[in-house]
């Protein structure tokens, strides 16, 4: 089964905002003259109304709201002419009108609908537009399920959201209404139609006169009844619905006494956006069943007068004329009537359909005559294809007679609607006595759907209620059973979480064991239960929370300003417990409260408008609320203070500071940020002096140990503090009593990479140390944990955009708010619930587990200590020193020194292997010993630990990757070591050193211009081939300048010159240095001063030399690389890669340019113009891809012009990605590299490169980058 809202889109990808007022029409009113009459008038027919007198403000709403609403646009003739082009096509505008003498306008614009100088004109004709309008353009919301043929048979297939549906439309109309209910319904009315006197007095006629025989009068009569009830059932407003139970019982009893006895065929046009009607021609021979009064009238031409002028032709929609048959003797369930003899319209012969009756779509033809559509129907029978024997056994699962709360809580419990599922339990609890044996289900329940919303504490708290009602109460045999519909779902999770692998696999089930904490008591063997909450994560670690995408708007969104339901640049927020939003109103200069759901917003402070008084705000910025004190502290920026509002009177806590953010941790000190000293200080509570530097306070800049610009804050339980380092792109962590920070996001310049922020502001870490931010430059939020950046919501540039998020804050629900400031308003992200409960009767075997999982890992870890000492003590009895000593007295004399060469490999990397085995070890000992101390761990910290040890214990087996091979078809057995291609994870510094050039390109020694390659010996000296300057340059290690070794006499071809020299290796044994001379055409080698040309004619670009004294050269033109043996150049060499023209198959290459050979001598190869790396094995025909290959890009699995190229012994291949400004590193096998450096843009920051070149590490493992377009020699430092 499908289910769509036929007549409305039914697959819009990006849910827009649909407003919360009562009805389906709202007027915008774009005008620069807001008349006020004129807009009571208008209310009269459509009640919302939204103002604007700004055409791009105006523009941005309607754009933003969604496409299954219906504006009404009125404006005048200069406005008109800017908006209508760009609107008019909206699917959501019904129609315009214009206040205008000119009436010179396009027919291009079918929604114009009049222009009239008078607006009481335009007043009479919206309102007589709009009572047609309303009939064919108001959406009807249907499901639509289908049927499955199969070798003959017919099934119907019923998605379990339509049985839902069907079963709280039945659980609500047996529901006993009663008077409390209907008063608040009348109160929300009032609320809506405020200052509408017209609905006003039709509300208090309603609640005069209205009888349950008047209903079918009330419901046709144009006044809020119907606008609302309709409403609400199109937009399945469900607590609505509820409200207005009783009345739509009243309608169904007067259609089930005035049921139409005789089948008759009936009509109803309207307006169907071209992809429904698409669908339902698709669709044909299935069935519909309509979520909500069906009205249509006996008379062909009254439905197709409303369709109006067959020449007329609407935007992106079709003219449709349902024809509907229904026989009264087939359908009992559903009833259908005449009822023009109560109908305010007795005209329009009307006939009403119950909602929730069941059509089947039997034709869609066209009409070409009439220019429309006929939709063809028949009322369903109710045994067709058994929809009521399954309706009606959900049904029965609630009972047959009358139902009540719990029942109501249940079923929405079922669909998913967990909030008002619980609204409901407790209005039921409300209405319960305290003995009555309906609380046990009620509070069991309520325990269920906290378990859902992983609120955990309020899990544990229904739970123990739960326990003192049982003693208190006895049921008997009549006590409400839970439904089959919750045993359904309940029984078979009982099943699942039997299963261990469904503890391991569902972490929500994890978080709620890790409440009940184990502490394991040292050196007596007793075991405690506590209850506890882990509010903490010794390390950041993601849950993987995600949220709804397209938000809910709960404060302001009704444009700039300063009425109650609107803001004006607001900052920061706090959300209490009740979740009432408190909002520093900035340009308001005012602290407005929003209730949770209301509709606008109470000054609470800054009533009297800007200025310096006690009673008076200037730009506040942030607020925090002391819910024990019932204060308010507020950051009044402009007036360089911070003030405390407590009711009515105020005190300044703090003053002359150039405050930004607040926070207060659990011991109740105070944290405020100052931009101007760029600093953050705390102040003990009632304690103002000049409070203590915890964060910054160095000047600004971009160190460890300042700040540029620091605006919000967030402190957590060790009193660490985040600051949001908004000029330095960066949220910084500062541990307690610590001298300088740690960069926990950004840091990397700014920009809109994953490793990049932009101004962030609101910050926000969880009890997990992920890391929340506003990254307002962006427009996104961002989660960081590790270093590593994601977007959770915003950054996408579509109609749930952001425009530059300021302050963020969480309900106790884990819903995210967001300062959405250039929209003036605050956005909920409603968290993405998992469905599954928690099995409670698990937890005492569950338990258990952990005790013995945590005894198992000690006991391995006692055991592998001893295997590791025996190991320090005697490092010969290493497996793989005894299979090298086997393959000794196995062989020959001769091959003892290589063995022994051998040994001397394994023993070095063994020694530092067990090394780092050993402090590995001792840190996992002080990670044991310090869960004994806090006397606390759970499943997580079990699981990391055993994960640990299982690492540590297969690096002593396998140390460093080594493993040893014997080459079966040498005469005496040949051994070699292997290396396994695992990545090692080496990470580098972010921001580099320069360590070479830097200052401008040129040609002084302090200069360089356009390095490209690089070679660095021993003594980390670096020699560099400066293209355009024609030379060779040592740069001594920490050298301030060069000095010039080869060339340097101006672009030439005598021995003494050089011409673009692009690469360089340096023979260090025979103190000399080879060149390849590009824009000669040479390889030369240089001797101290003597030079000697080793191969004339080749297009070379790149050179490397094997350990055996090989020398390789790739060549440009031909395609290929070349090897010649050391001393032996009078020869063409050898063709090892290429070679065979220039192509991109695996035998071709296409321009390469740095080369790497291995101690195989495997040949790899940059291949730039086909943006891939080859890897050439000895003797190949072939190259093997090893990066890129995947057209030129900027993703992880491409690269753009490759140049320089280093691969490890591990195997790691390190490419300069040329012209994405970054280095990469690929692992053999794998589809996508990883960025190490570079990455965020082009540029000259310490974290940027520009068009980088040669690659080389020195012996300390730091990466050294020819950052050629920035002139420069870029050092990233290796981090240990």
């Amino acid at each position: 089964m499908e289910m769509i809202p036929l007549l409305e889109t039914p697959k819009e990808s990006i849910r827009k905002r649909n407003d919360n007022h009562l009805e389906s029409f709202s007027l915008i009113w774009l005008n620069n003259n807001e008349n006020v009459d004129i807009q009571k008038e208008l209310r009269n027919t459509i009640n919302h109304i939204e103002t604007f007198d700004d055409v791009e403000e105006c523009k941005n709403y309607i754009e933003k709201t969604s496409e299954n609403d219906r504006l009404v646009l009125v404006t005048n003739g200069e406005f008109g002419q800017q908006i209508i082009p760009s609107i008019h096509q909206l699917r959501q505008i019904s129609s315009v009108y214009i206040n205008s003498e000119d009436k010179q306008w396009s027919n291009d614009f079918p929604k114009l609908k009049g222009i009239h100088v008078k607006m009481d004109e335009l007043i009479l004709q919206i309102r007589e537009d709009y009572k047609n309008r309303r009939k064919i353009e108001e959406p009807v919301w249907m499901n639509m399920f289908t049927t499955v043929n199969d070798a003959g048979k017919s099934t119907t297939g019923i998605n379990g959201q339509f049985v839902f549906s069907q079963l709280l439309l039945d659980c609500l109309l047996r529901l006993k209404p009663n008077e409390n209910d209907r008063n608040e319904l009348i109160s929300y009315c009032e609320k809506e139609y405020e200052g509408n006197q017209n609905e006003l007095n039709h509300l208090h006629e309603f609640q005069s006169s209205y009888s349950s025989d008047n209903a079918l009068w009330w419901y046709t009569r144009e006044s809020f009844f119907y606008k609302t009830l309709n409403a609400a059932l199109r937009k399945e407003n469900i607590h609505m619905i509820y409200l207005y139970r009783s009345f739509i019982i009243d309608i169904q009893n007067q259609l089930e006494n005035h049921q139409c006895q005789c089948p008759t065929r009936v009509y109803r046009s309207q307006l169907m956006s071209t992809d429904e009607l698409n669908y339902l021609k698709n669709s044909v021979g299935q069935y519909v069943s309509v979520n909500s009064f069906l009205s249509t009238s006996f008379k062909k031409d009254i439905a197709t007068f409303y369709l109006g002028d067959t020449n007329h032709q609407w935007i992106d929609f079709e003219k449709v004329l349902f024809e509907i048959d229904a026989d009264p003797k087939v359908v009992t369930t559903k009833p259908f009537a005449d009822i023009s003899q109560f109908s305010d319209f007795s005209d329009e012969f009307e006939v009403l359909f119950m909602l929730g009756s069941i059509f089947r779509l039997n034709s869609i033809i066209r009409d070409d005559q009439n220019q429309f559509w006929i939709i063809q129907m028949c009322l369903c029978s109710d045994d067709e294809h058994n929809l009521k024997e399954i309706l009606m056994d959900m049904k029965n699962e609630i009972g047959n007679g009358e139902t009540n709360l719990c029942i109501l809580g249940k079923v929405l419990r079922g669909m998913g609607h967990l909030d008002l599922s619980k609204k409901y339990y407790y209005r039921c609890l409300d209405e319960l006595s305290q003995n009555d044996p309906l609380l046990l289900t009620v509070y069991r329940d309520l325990a269920k759907i906290a378990s859902q919303k992983k609120d955990y504490e309020e899990h544990l708290r229904l739970r123990r209620v739960l326990s003192e009602i049982n003693q208190k109460i006895q049921l008997n045999d009549n006590e409400i059973q839970t439904s089959e519909i919750d045993k359904l779902t309940y029984n078979d999770t009982i099943q699942k979480r039997k299963s261990k692998d469904y503890i391991r696999c569902n972490w929500y089930l994890k978080l709620l064991i890790c409440s009940f904490i184990l502490i394991l008591m040292v050196g007596t063997g007793i075991f405690v239960l506590q209850y506890t909450i882990t509010k903490k994560s010794k390390e950041c670690k993601s849950i993987l929370n995600k949220w709804k995408q397209n938000p809910i708007t709960v404060a302001g969104g009704n444009g700039k300003g300063q009425a109650l339901n609107q803001l004006h640049g607001p900052r920061g927020i706090f959300i209490d417990t009740n979740k009432n939003i408190f909002i520093a109103d900035f340009n308001n200069h005012r602290i407005i409260e929003w209730k949770n759901n209301a509709k606008e917003g109470q000054i609470i402070v800054g009533v009297n408008g800007q200025g310096n008084r006690m009673d008076q705000l200037d730009h506040p910025t942030d607020v925090i609320v002391d819910e024990q004190s019932h204060s308010i502290i507020i950051a009044d920026s402009l007036n360089r203070r911070v003030i405390q509002w407590m009711n009515q009177n105020q005190q300044v806590l703090i003053q002359n500071i150039d405050c930004y953010g607040l926070a207060m941790d659990k011991q109740g000190f105070l944290y405020v940020s100052d931009r101007v000293k760029n600093e953050v200080r705390r102040w003990k509570m009632g304690e103002y002096n000049e409070g203590v530097v915890v964060a910054g306070g160095n000047e600004k800049g971009n160190q460890l140990n300042q700040l540029y610009g620091p605006t919000f804050i967030f402190v957590d339980e060790d009193q660490s503090v985040y600051v949001s380092d908004s000029d330095n792109d960066r949220v910084m962590k500062w541990k307690k009593g610590s001298k300088e920070g740690t960069i926990v996001a950004g840091g990397n310049g700014e920009g809109r990479n994953l490793t990049q922020l932009s101004s962030p502001y609101g910050v926000i870490v969880d009890d997990l140390g992920q890391i929340y931010v506003a990254d307002r430059g962006n427009d996104r939020i961002m989660r960081w944990c590790e270093g590593k950046g994601e977007v959770v919501v915003g950054g996408n540039g579509k109609e749930n955009q952001l425009y530059g998020p300021r302050g963020l804050s969480f309900d106790d629900e884990k819903n995210l708010y967001v300062v959405d400031l250039g929209n003036n308003r605050i956005l909920k992200f409603e968290i993405i619930l998992c469905s599954k409960g928690f099995c409670f009767a698990d937890l005492t075997e569950h338990k258990q587990i952990l005790n013995n999982e945590l005894n198992h890992i000690i006991n391995d870890y006692d055991g592998f200590k001893q295997t590791i000492n025996e190991h320090k003590r005697n490092s010969q009895n290493h497996s793989l020193i005894k299979q090298i000593n086997q393959w000794e007295r196995n062989s020959i004399e001769k091959i003892k020194q290589k063995a022994q060469n051998w040994r001397e490999i394994v023993l070095k990397y063994s020694s530092t292997v067990i090394n780092n085995i050993e402090i590995k070890l001792n840190d996992l000992n002080e990670q044991i010993k310090q869960l004994h101390r806090e006397n606390e761990f759970n499943e997580s910290n079990l699981n990391r630990l055993r994960n640990q040890l299982i690492e540590i214990i297969e690096e002593l087996n396998n140390p460093s990757n080594i493993s040893i091979e014997q080459d079966s078809q040498s005469l005496i057995n040949e051994i070699s070591y292997i290396l396994s291609k695992e990545s090692n994870f080496n990470k580098w510094n972010q921001n580099a050193i320069t360590v070479a050039g830097g200052n401008g390109k040129g040609k002084e020694l302090d200069q360089l211009h356009w390095p490209v390659g690089i070679f660095i010996d021993k003594n980390k000296n670096i020699f560099i081939p400066d293209y355009y300057n024609h030379r060779i340059v040592e740069w001594k290690y920490n050298a301030k300048e060069a000095h010039i070794i080869a060339g340097g006499n101006r672009n030439g071809n005598r021995m003494d010159q050089l011409n673009y020299p692009t690469d360089m290796i340096v023979n260090q044994q025979k103190h000399s240095i080879i060149i390849a001379d590009f824009g000669n055409n040479r390889v030369i080698q240089w001797v101290n001063q003597t030079q000697q040309i080793l191969i004339d004619n080749i297009h070379c670009w790149g050179l490397a030399m094997d350990k055996r004294g090989f020398l390789y050269v790739s060549d440009y033109k031909k395609n290929e690389v070349r090897r010649w043996k050391m001393g032996d150049y009078n020869n063409e060499g050898i063709v090892v890669a290429g070679g065979n023209r220039k192509g991109n198959e695996l035998n071709q290459l296409d321009y390469p340019t740095f080369i790497f050979v291995d101690e195989d001598q495997s040949v790899y190869v940059s291949d730039r113009d086909n943006h891939r790396v080859m890897k050439w094995r000895k003797g190949a025909k072939e190259g093997t891809l090893m990066a890129g290959g995947n057209g030129e890009g900027e993703d992880l699995n491409q690269l753009s012009s490759p140049q320089g190229i280093i691969v490890n012994y591990l195997g790691e291949i390190y490419v300069a990605d040329c012209e994405n400004d970054r280095v990469m590193r690929w692992c053999e096998g794998k589809e996508e590299g990883e960025i190490i450096v570079g990455g965020n843009g082009k540029g000259n920051q310490t974290n940027q490169l520009n068009g980088p070149t040669g690659l080389s590490f020195d012996d300390g493992g730091n990466l050294y980058v020819a950052d050629c377009e920035n002139d420069r020699i870029q050092k990233f430092e290796l981090v240990l």
